[in-house]
C-alpha cells in the first residue's frame, strides 16, 4: 500500500509540473512518436518513475528523440517540412531538405544526419538544438540498413550490400566491416569506436581492433545493440525479444525480459536507460542500466491533451 502510495503521489507531482512546465519544470528523459496521434510524446520524470506528456500541437509524419532529452527533430505531415521540437514550440530546420525517410542523431544529440532517398544524400547538422547549421552533405551508395553519425558530424556510418562502410569528410569512404549482414550500427561514446549488429553477433571496434561476442558471451540472434555514454554496459536485444544488459569491464552479464515487443534500443537521457518500444503495444517500456541492478520498467499514461 505504501508503495501504491508513493508512486501515486510522485505521478500527481509530475502532472502538476507539467501542466506549469515554464514554472516548475521537471526532468525529460526523451520522446517517443506517437504514429496514431501523428505526434510526438515528450517522456518525463526519471526511468524509475517515467511519465508520457502531452502530444505536440503539430501533426507528424515521423519524430526521433535526441539522447539528451529536451528536444525531437519531426517531419510536418503535411509540408515535410524537418522540425526542431521543443517543449517552448518548435521551429524549422532552416537549411533542411523536404520529407527525409529517416534521421538519426548522434551520442550527444548535438548532430544529426537526415537521409534522403532521392540521390542517396544525406544531410549533416550540428550545434542542436540552439545553434543547428547545416554542415555539409554527402552521397552514399545506397538505402542503408544501418544508419549512424558521430558528434563531431565528420563521420557518417551506413551499411550497403558488401558491409558496414564509413564516409568521412576528409578520407570518403572507407570499409569497417565486410558482409551484407550489418544490421545495426552506432558510435561507443564520444570518439571513433563503434558496435555493430553482423550476421546477429555482436561487433565491438575499439582502438581500431574488432572483437566479437556471441553465445558464448550471452549474445544469441542479436537484432539491435547499443552502448551507454560512458562505454562501460552493452545492451541487446536477441530476435526472441530478450534483453541482455552486459558490463564490459567485468564481463558481468544480467538477462532481462519485456512485457512488450522489444524492438528497439533508443537511449534517453541518463549513462544508461533505453526505450524498448514505441507505443503500438500500448505501454512505452524502458531499460535502466543506471542502477546497481538492471532494470525493465513502465512509463506511466496521464491521459490525452
Amino acid at each position: 500500500m505504501k508503495r501504491i502510495l508513493t508512486v501515486t503521489l510522485f505521478t500527481a507531482g509530475i502532472a502538476i509540473a507539467q501542466s506549469n512546465q515554464g514554472l516548475i519544470g521537471v526532468p525529460w528523459l526523451g520522446w517517443v512518436f506517437d504514429s496514431e496521434a501523428k505526434a510526438a510524446r515528450p517522456i518525463t520524470g526519471l526511468a524509475m518513475s517515467a511519465m508520457l506528456g502531452a502530444k505536440t500541437d503539430v501533426p507528424l509524419s515521423m519524430a526521433v528523440g535526441s539522447p539528451e532529452g529536451s528536444f525531437a527533430l519531426g517531419v510536418a505531415a503535411e509540408s515535410g517540412k524537418v522540425l526542431v521540437v521543443r517543449g517552448a514550440g518548435v521551429t524549422e530546420l532552416a537549411g533542411a531538405r523536404v520529407s527525409p525517410s529517416r534521421s538519426v542523431m548522434s551520442v550527444r544529440g548535438t548532430v544529426a544526419a537526415l537521409y534522403f532517398e532521392e540521390g542517396n544524400t544525406v544531410q549533416i547538422f550540428d550545434g542542436l538544438p540552439g545553434a543547428a547549421r547545416l554542415a555539409r552533405e554527402l552521397t552514399i551508395d545506397a538505402t542503408p540498413v544501418a544508419l549512424a553519425v558521430d558528434d563531431s558530424g565528420s563521420t557518417v556510418l551506413a551499411s550497403g550490400a558488401d558491409g558496414l562502410f564509413s564516409y568521412k569528410a576528409e578520407q570518403g569512404k572507407q570499409l569497417v566491416i565486410s558482409g551484407a549482414a550489418v544490421a545495426e550500427a552506432g558510435f561507443i561514446g564520444v570518439g571513433g569506436d563503434l558496435v555493430a549488429v553482423n550476421d546477429r553477433k555482436v561487433m565491438l571496434m575499439r582502438g581500431g581492433q574488432i572483437s566479437e561476442l556471441s553465445q558464448d558471451d550471452g549474445v544469441v540472434d542479436a537484432v539491435k545493440a547499443s552502448v551507454s555514454a560512458d562505454g562501460r554496459s552493452l545492451v541487446v536485444l536477441s530476435k526472441r525479444g530478450g534483453i541482455l544488459v552486459r558490463d564490459l569491464v567485468s564481463g558481468a552479464s544480467r538477462t532481462l525480459s519485456c512485457y512488450c515487443t522489444a524492438s528497439e534500443l533508443s537511449r534517453l537521457h541518463g549513462n544508461s536507460v533505453f526505450r524498448l518500444n514505441g507505443l503500438e503495444d500500448g505501454t512505452v517500456w524502458l531499460v535502466n542500466g543506471d542502477e546497481d541492478e538492471p532494470k525493465v520498467t513502465f512509463v506511466a499514461m496521464r491521459g490525452e491533451n
